[in-house]
């Protein structure tokens, strides 16, 4: 496999993801030859130890705004100078690498076949996730679709990129937020000179439960999983990134496709 480098987002200032990241490290390093992660000066001091000692290449967020987060991940692949990088949240890597070790590897192998690839889940790695993200991701997922002429799952954010679309996407993205999950596919698949592609795969299961290990063992996951989903604001705040999202590509449809 050429050489190839993950570069992610890290959110995690109470040290959840430290065993689990140090567990899959192993199965990173046979995948990726570089590897480069953006965090808050927040972040679990154990997990900063874990990630230097392993080679990672880190660097604190510099500007506000998930969309600014997502650029300077980019910005680090290309620093870390292999011909494509693998963006992932680590959060998603962490459950991917754990239970679909192969299909990481295959899926990774692949993307230099392309110059954009947009990774999403199949059918039953959607329905890992609660209903407040499965209805609500939905509405964006199927607008897109309709827009872009093909089927995609764009709101899991996972893509495979060259050094040319990363070059592309830093100079020419301003998404601020979330937006970047269908920011990136329009202005992507509006360039014939770029090869783009789509892949969807079981690892992308549902994530969260990383993040809360305290809650889950107060609840119990069931019971954890139906509290999120009798949130009111849980709903509220799902719903209202499903709105931003679409309304950014009927926007950005307008711009490039119409």
């Amino acid at each position: 496999m050429r050489p190839l480098a993950l570069v992610t987002t890290i959110k995690d200032s109470k040290g959840n993801l430290t065993t689990p990241m140090s567990a899959v490290l192993p199965i990173l390093n046979r995948i990726y030859s570089k590897k480069g992660a953006v965090m808050p000066k927040s972040t679990d001091a154990g997990l900063v130890k874990l990630l230097r000692d392993d080679g990672w290449h880190l660097e604190n967020d510099r500007k506000v705004g998930l969309g600014n987060v997502r650029r300077q991940v980019v910005r680090i692949g290309l620093k870390l100078g292999t011909g494509h990088m693998h963006f992932c949240e680590s959060d998603r890597l962490i459950v991917w690498a754990s239970r679909y070790p192969n299909e990481l590897a295959d899926v990774a192998s692949k993307i230099s076949r392309f110059d954009f690839l947009v990774i999403g889940r199949t059918n039953r790695a959607f329905r890992t996730h609660p209903r407040t993200q499965r209805d609500t991701e939905a509405v964006t997922n199927a607008v897109c679709s309709l827009l872009l002429r093909k089927s995609l799952d764009v709101t899991c954010a996972s893509r495979g990129l060259s050094r040319s679309a990363a070059s592309y996407l830093c100079a020419r993205s301003t998404a601020e937020g979330y937006e970047t999950d269908v920011e990136w596919p329009f202005l992507m698949f509006n360039q014939e000179r770029f090869r783009t592609g789509y892949a969807a795969v079981e690892g992308l299961e549902y994530e969260d439960w990383l993040k809360e290990p305290d809650q889950i063992r107060r609840l119990g996951y069931d019971g954890w999983l139906r509290a999120k989903e009798s949130n009111p604001r849980e709903w509220t705040t799902r719903t209202r990134w499903a709105a931003r999202l679409v309304q950014t590509a009927l926007q950005l449809h307008s711009k490039y496709l119409a």
